[in-house]
């Protein structure tokens, strides 16, 4: 049965590799948990800060609406105000 499946995996193109990964039990049977979308924002030390024309700007997309607010031009002051802004905004 693994035979014919490999066979057919390699004519739709797969690589063994792939097949041999896909055929295994315990690769389905462990839960995959990817990151939410703050946490990928937060892997990111200048996560919600945008820069444009020298100036740092804090963007945040909350119910739908872009929150877009202009911060500084040093960045170390930029990230002061966009923590507390985020704060305010309550984005914990």
């Amino acid at each position: 049965m693994n035979q014919e499946i490999i066979e057919r995996g390699l004519a739709l193109g797969l690589s063994r590799k792939t097949i041999e990964r896909m055929l295994d039990a315990k690769t389905f049977s462990e839960p995959v948990s990817l990151p939410t979308m703050k946490e990928r924002a937060t892997m990111n030390e200048n996560h919600h800060l945008q820069k444009s024309h020298g100036r740092y700007y804090f963007k945040l997309i909350k119910n739908g609406k872009c929150i877009s607010h202009p911060l500084d031009i040093d960045l170390e002051k930029a990230k002061a105000k966009r923590d507390q802004l985020l704060k305010e905004y309550d984005y914990r």
